[in-house]
């Protein structure tokens, strides 16, 4: 192993230290049974320790803040940030529709849209979602800066790209283990396939963030993309069953989540890895 590479190994593994410990530590002794934090400080600040972990390991090492991906680069990035803002909603949609003929009793869009008091009712819900979600973009932003501003790009440097990003999703689907296995997202039932669910999200998810960040030179489409993911996606799948949904939920949790984040995401997953590794048309 060159010394160049064995640097790189070291700072991955201090990364995962950094990013992994504190989280499970507080996530095992600051929740309860059921996934609920005992503090507020706790669930808000649980986000950004990947990135802190980027921050921590970049001074460790003396590696500085060079490819650090900070950067907007809005110009001629602009369909990237599109996406980030109508990807989840397009996702949870198409969840919905799978979740109407799956668990509907009555298929009836039209009493769905009455019971949530019509399309203006629908829509200021949509805006108010999106509206949460970019006051929380510091928090999608804490995760990305680690995972796709740094663990990817340390890992392409060790093997090739296809391998990194799944690597990178596998790792980032088992740091939300212990909620995970707590019942969190996807119900108390199954905890163990709740976790392989998780994991398997994470490595279709990654290719998308990814994606995006290499095609920016910027962790913030990816933020973007993650933050409106967590606050659109569930309401959005549940509109056309809306009436109905805490019942489906209660009943059908594991069923639902897999569809939701296991499912569906390939609509996107496929674009993704085709845009990343296509190989450039050679000129004439």
């Amino acid at each position: 192993m060159s010394s160049e590479m064995g640097l790189t190994v070291r700072r991955v593994l201090i990364y995962l230290v950094l990013a992994f410990v504190p989280v499970y530590l507080l996530t095992i002794f600051g929740s309860d049974a059921h996934a609920e934090f005992h503090w507020q400080f706790a669930s808000v600040s649980v986000m950004w320790y990947p990135a802190i972990a980027n921050f921590l390991t970049r001074l460790l090492t003396k590696e500085g803040m060079q490819d650090s991906l900070l950067r907007l680069h809005c110009r001629g990035n602009l369909k990237y940030y599109l996406i980030a803002f109508t990807g989840p909603l397009l996702l949870g949609l198409l969840s919905g529709v799978i979740f109407f003929f799956l668990f509907a009793k009555k298929r009836d869009i039209a009493a769905s849209i009455e019971a949530q008091n019509g399309i203006v009712q629908i829509l200021g819900t949509m805006l108010m979602l999106y509206g949460s979600a970019m006051a929380q973009l510091f928090m999608g932003f804490g995760e990305e800066f680690g995972w796709r501003g740094y663990l990817t790009p340390k890992l392409e440097q060790l093997m090739p790209s296809p391998a990194a990003v799944i690597v990178s999703g596998i790792l980032w689907g088992l740091w939300h283990a212990p909620l995970i296995l707590r019942g969190y997202n996807f119900g108390e039932a199954h905890p163990y396939w709740g976790l392989v669910c998780m994991c398997l999200s994470c490595v279709m998810l990654s290719f998308i963030l990814t994606w995006m960040t290499k095609k920016t030179q910027s962790v913030f489409p990816a933020a973007v993309f993650h933050m409106v993911l967590d606050s659109v996606m569930t309401w959005a799948s549940l509109l056309p069953v809306y009436h109905e949904a805490e019942a489906i939920m209660e009943e059908h949790t594991f069923l639902m989540s897999c569809i939701l984040m296991c499912v569906t995401p390939w609509v996107l997953t496929i674009p993704a890895i085709v845009g990343l590794y296509r190989k450039p048309a050679e000129t004439a």
